[in-house]
């Protein structure tokens, strides 16, 4: 959205400028009345938009360089814990890893079989280790949701296993105080 002022009351031809080339978008507006154009980006990344303004005594003028910021790609969750890892602690630690191919601070959400655990952000790429709340014996479904600026979301998940029952042993054969004898 553009506005353009030449006090003259008459029409301004205007031409779009994107990464510091015409767009093709071109035309006239009213003087001091504003206008609502939709820019196509060649690709995700950061990108320049220059508005130019000519009035009819080819008099040119142009705007003020605005820096928009494409970005279409949610964030990507690498677990450092690994699927079907099992814990003998009822708080377990698990580590991620979160990347964003443009956005330096990614919000994240971690849910532990379906109810939230913990809100909080990190920076691009880095490792965040985490222990749980205290989780009961047996399976537990772990989701990293992760929001970037341009509010891209994503889930990831893995599976994690607490068992904190040793394993019990019976002997069956031979039996207490039995005697065993064998001939070769």
């Amino acid at each position: 959205n553009f506005s353009v002022g030449d006090y003259t009351g008459g029409l301004v031809n205007y031409s779009i400028y994107l990464d510091g080339s015409l767009t093709g978008q071109f035309g006239n507006i009213t003087d001091a009345t504003s206008k609502l154009l939709n820019v196509s980006f060649g690709g995700e990344g950061t990108h320049t938009i220059i508005v130019e303004a000519l009035d009819y005594i080819d008099r040119r003028k142009n705007s003020t360089q605005i820096v928009v910021y494409y970005d279409a790609t949610p964030p990507t969750t690498t677990f450092e814990t690994l699927n079907g890892t099992f814990f003998n602690d009822t708080t377990p630690e698990i580590s991620f890893n979160i990347t964003d191919n443009l956005a330096s601070i990614i919000n994240y959400t971690v849910f532990v079989d379906g109810s939230q655990e913990t809100f909080n952000h990190t920076g691009n790429g880095n490792i965040t280790l985490l222990n749980l709340s205290v989780l009961g014996e047996g399976e537990h479904n772990i989701t990293v949701e992760t929001l970037d600026l341009a509010g891209n979301l994503a889930n990831h998940s893995i599976i994690i296993f607490v068992d904190q029952t040793p394993p019990t042993t019976v002997l069956i054969y031979p039996s207490d105080n039995q005697n065993i004898t064998t001939s070769f």
